[in-house]
């Protein structure tokens, strides 16, 4: 209703209100649930790859190679990411959940390239013993 007291057909919700056709401002606890079982599943099986391949000092090529596969992996899985949480309903929880498993991806990547890597030069380049455990 303006000031001359005709109705506009427009309806103004009060300062303050939630509008219904608006999605849940905030994530449902099973929402969370799932995005946490998510992240400690990758982690998991990040963590599984990284101990089963057979990674022992094998030769520059195969270390390159290990780089390179990782990193294509790393990329597309970032563009996939970015992705799903531009479609998100809640982007800010997809986006801790990409953040929580593109870390370790990356850190994982670079440790079995430098696990790859062959043992080369004199003993003073790497101090102690080099393995995953």
């Amino acid at each position: 209703v303006n000031q001359a007291g005709r109705n506009t057909g427009i309806v103004t919700a009060p300062v303050g209100t939630a509008r219904l056709d608006q999605p849940n401002p905030r994530p449902s606890s099973r929402r969370i649930a799932w995005t946490v079982l998510r992240v400690v599943v990758s982690i998991a099986v990040l963590g599984t790859l990284y101990y089963r391949l057979p990674l022992d000092h094998t030769s520059a090529p195969v270390a390159v190679t290990v780089l390179l596969v990782g990193l294509a992996g790393f990329i597309a899985l970032i563009g996939y990411q970015v992705w799903l949480i531009l479609r998100s309903p809640f982007p800010g929880l997809r986006a801790a959940e990409a953040l929580a498993t593109s870390v370790p991806f990356f850190l994982l990547l670079f440790a079995a390239t430098y696990v790859a890597g062959p043992r080369q030069g004199r003993p003073s380049r790497r101090v102690g013993v080099v393995t995953r455990r």
